[in-house]
């Protein structure tokens, strides 16, 4: 079994260096001897994760969260549940916002490695190579949620969300539309709602789907593209947005359109966060289950942490919320 002194010497650096390579610290490594060592990692095939932990000479109770973007109500709620969580069994939750901005994500995952967290959720803007290679190489154990790299090797937790867009397209046809416009992000978790949203509208000549896209998810944006939607000659009957954040930028642009939801324009989302609730009307919208994700996500990650575990990937099913946006009764339930 390779081991750390096989690195050691292929890499021609101490053991130290790998030490101080894999944990992300304590002390400072040249780019030179820790481009040596990853090269020495990959060749060997080297797993590191047994190691990282074996090297620690005492748990920190601490985990870190890396977010997109505090303050989307999304990532705040999703965030805020983890903290739940996390709190719950003992520890302590560190949190980064890395505003869409990739270097940023990089900055906080370096600085919750060198401040010896014990593990890292990771909410990825990105999920580029460099955060991916950070994470392998440090050896860490870290969990992926919501927003998931490509291919099985990292552990993830996340949500069905073509199922969630095909439950979504079925229900605006189901109240009779015909004519639907999608608003849809910049992630991968956008696009496979949009393509579920596409599945259940397969073979209907009688449903015009037409689709608009953001570059980053703002209900600024939403209430801009809807105000020129709503104000054409063929504008649709219904709106499917892939996050709650759009449909409120979305409930306004109708209401200064002078259009009355839904009788003039039927809405539904995705993401189920609690203002969704308070609109007016209250918004149709895929739930998703926060604290499930929430304790799955830490589950795995604490388990990780103790002991040698397969990476792996949990997808957890979604639900409609039938409010008054799409045409369903809206009652307000308070609990």
């Amino acid at each position: 079994m390779v081991n750390r002194n096989d690195v050691a010497r292929l890499a021609g650096v101490s053991t130290a260096v790998v030490s101080y390579v894999m944990n992300g610290g304590p002390r400072v490594v040249s780019e030179e001897a820790r481009a040596k060592v990853v090269a020495a990692v990959r060749e060997l095939g080297y797993r590191p994760n047994g190691l990282a932990r074996a090297l620690k000479l005492q748990r920190t109770a601490v985990l870190g969260i890396v977010v997109p973007d505090s303050s989307n109500p999304y990532f705040a709620e999703l965030a805020r549940a983890i903290e739940e969580a996390a709190h719950a069994q003992g520890m302590t939750l560190l949190l980064g916002n890395s505003a869409e901005d990739p270097a940023r994500e990089l900055a906080y995952l370096s600085t919750f490695l060198n401040g010896r967290v014990d593990g890292i959720l990771v909410v990825s803007s990105s999920r580029s190579p460099d955060i991916i290679d950070l994470l392998e190489e440090s050896g860490l154990p870290s969990v992926f949620v919501d927003r998931s790299p490509v291919g099985n090797q990292h552990s993830a937790i996340e949500v069905d969300n073509r199922a969630g867009g095909r439950e979504a397209m079925a229900h605006l046809l189901e109240h009779g539309h015909r004519n639907i416009t999608v608003m849809v992000g910049p992630s991968a978790e956008s696009d496979e709602r949009m393509e579920g949203a596409l599945e259940a509208v397969a073979g209907r000549d009688d449903v015009t789907v037409r689709q608009t896209s953001y570059v980053r998810i703002a209900r600024s944006a939403a209430y801009a593209a809807a105000r020129e939607i709503l104000a054409t000659d063929d504008r649709p009957s219904a709106v499917f947005t892939i996050a709650d954040e759009l449909a409120v930028g979305v409930l306004r642009a109708a209401a200064d359109a002078g259009l009355r939801v839904p009788e003039d324009l039927a809405l539904v989302s995705f993401d189920g966060i609690p203002e969704a609730a308070f609109t007016a009307p209250g918004l149709s919208t895929i739930g998703q289950p926060f604290a499930r994700i929430a304790q799955e996500a830490v589950d795995l990650l604490m388990a990780m942490v103790d002991s040698d575990v397969p990476p792996r990937r949990v997808v957890l099913p979604v639900a409609l919320i039938r409010r008054g946006s799409c045409g369903c009764p809206d009652n307000l339930c308070i609990t």
